[in-house]
């Protein structure tokens, strides 16, 4: 479950799955909300992250630690961060004791080929920095492929998109909308509404996660069927080419969203497929 506490990031990697250049729903999560996000998911069985953007950037990540430590126990603790910002020793303490299935804790540390940042994550968490992205560029897969600019059939669609592995294998989200913490069953999905400016989530209370797929279909309708490409699998660019692939029915949001310096490359034609859209780290050039 990734708490994204910030949409803000010190890097532009090439087709985020938060689309951090178009996001116009907030920049910083406040801390009363990040405190009621991680009241409502203190008994959720699995890992409870911060994410961004890159969490490290948020002007107050040592409070945001602090009350994190408060309400969620150390084995279910995860930090998603690809430079600490020389917020290494708070993090260890935080993040230092988890036991997760990402890097043997709770940590999920991508350098994106920055070798500095890499050092700084490697002194206060030896070895666990993702070894290939020190070195090596990663892909994500393109999210802003509208499945129907390619012939794919309204039929055909639910079948593709029940077989997304970011809703199989990845992670919900709770963001910060309409002054409270509001959840969703994918952080792909709460990342859709993000650059539109809509909330489809639900009020993230205690136990909001616990509910079933019903509760959730607002969220499948509004993000999923509107077009996000995560099912589609399409090997996007590099990380520091910056760049984005676009197809045309997301073209007009993107252009009139995007940050400066994020580059827009227009897709007529899906590329060749990812073996697994969330596998990024190995989804290597």
């Amino acid at each position: 479950m990734q708490i994204v506490v910030t949409t803000r990031c010190d890097r532009n990697c090439s087709n985020c799955t938060q689309l951090l250049p178009f996001r116009v729903d907030y920049a910083f999560m406040s801390t009363e909300c990040f405190e009621q996000a991680c009241i409502s998911v203190a008994d959720w069985p699995g890992l409870v992250a911060m994410f961004g953007g890159n969490p490290c950037v948020h002007p107050k990540f040592p409070e945001l630690c602090q009350i994190m430590a408060q309400h969620i126990a150390p084995e279910h603790r995860g930090l998603w961060t690809n430079n600490l910002m020389k917020h290494g020793e708070i993090a260890a303490q935080t993040f230092g004791k988890g036991k997760g299935r990402f890097n043997a804790g709770g940590l999920n540390l991508n350098a994106h080929t920055n070798t500095a940042a890499a050092d700084e994550m490697n002194r206060w968490f030896p070895g666990r920095v993702i070894p290939q992205s020190i070195h090596t560029p990663a892909k994500h897969a393109a999210l802003l492929v509208d499945y129907r600019d390619f012939g794919i059939t309204e039929e055909q669609w639910p079948a593709k998109r029940e077989a997304c592995d970011y809703n199989r294998d990845w992670s919900g989200a709770i963001v910060g909308r309409d002054g409270g913490p509001y959840g969703y069953f994918c952080e792909i999905a709460a990342a859709m509404d993000g650059i539109r400016g809509e909330n489809s989530g639900i009020p993230a209370t205690p136990g909001w996660w616990k509910q079933r797929m019903p509760a959730f279909e607002a969220q499948v309708k509004n993000c999923c069927d509107r077009g996000c490409g995560g099912p589609l699998r399409d090997k996007g660019n590099i990380d520091i080419e910056e760049t984005y692939r676009v197809s045309k029915s997301f073209l007009p949001l993107a252009v009139d969203r995007r940050n400066l310096g994020t580059k827009i490359e227009q897709v007529d034609q899906l590329n060749s497929k990812c073996a697994r859209s969330t596998d990024y780290a190995r989804a290597t050039a």
